[in-house]
């Protein structure tokens, strides 16, 4: 088997355990968050506006941002990167903010410079090189254009979750399909982004924090239908 060949074969097996590591993880820790919760009556009750009629347990979400948690700093441990890091703080302070504004309605302003914040971060890890994915050469003021559009949308996407009903698992799939697409987008270019020291589908965590703390399932959540995250 040819060198590229091993490198591939290794890059499957590491995506591959890692994806079923962090699905049994948030799994197990999706009913200990869910009880967790039951016990701190931290629920949501609809309203006139809500898709949802019955009174459902909120904040479920916390289990799937503890396992991204998890699994980064797994992979931080076997090759540290800067990016990779402040990817993962962005994507907890976010996390944090959104988690209180659950618990309390936290002003827009203070949301929305979070949301900036972490975009700016995010976008300043990467160095730029997130642009390579495309595979052109951007000019200067091409570039500086790009950059700017990729704040409003990481900066607007993620702002547009506080709009969403807390209906189950809405959230949640749109960031799972986002994320599914940036995968797809890096894995069809072949390109290598700085988040780790070899290629690892890696979709932007600090993007899908208000998500899986708002609206994503968990075990319970799937089958009962009674956990609103």
């Amino acid at each position: 088997m040819s060198r590229w060949n091993k490198q591939q074969s290794a890059r499957v097996l590491d995506c591959t355990l890692l994806f079923l590591g962090s699905t049994v993880l948030c799994f197990l820790l999706g009913n200990v968050v869910h009880r967790w919760l039951v016990r701190k009556n931290i629920i949501d009750r609809p309203n006139e506006r809500s898709s949802h009629s019955q009174p459902t347990v909120r904040g479920g979400g916390v289990a799937i941002v503890l396992s991204l948690l998890i699994v980064g700093s797994f992979l931080l441990f076997r090759a540290f990167s800067n990016p990779l890091f402040v990817i993962l703080t962005a994507a907890t302070i976010l996390a944090a903010v959104s988690f209180l504004d659950d618990l309390k309605s936290l002003p827009s302003s203070l949301r929305f410079t979070c949301h900036a914040a972490a975009a700016v971060a995010v976008l300043f890890a990467l160095g730029g090189q997130w642009s390579v994915v495309f595979g052109l050469d951007f000019s200067p003021l091409l570039f500086a254009l790009c950059s700017l559009l990729a704040l409003l949308c990481l900066t607007g996407y993620t702002n547009a979750f506080n709009f969403m009903d807390g209906i189950n698992g809405l959230a949640a799939g749109q960031t799972a399909i986002t994320g599914l697409g940036m995968a797809l987008l890096t894995s069809v270019a072949s390109c290598q982004l700085p988040v780790v020291s070899h290629p690892l589908p890696t979709p932007a965590p600090s993007i899908s924090a208000k998500a899986l703390t708002s609206d994503a399932p968990t075990s319970d959540n799937w089958q009962l239908a009674s956990t609103d995250l």
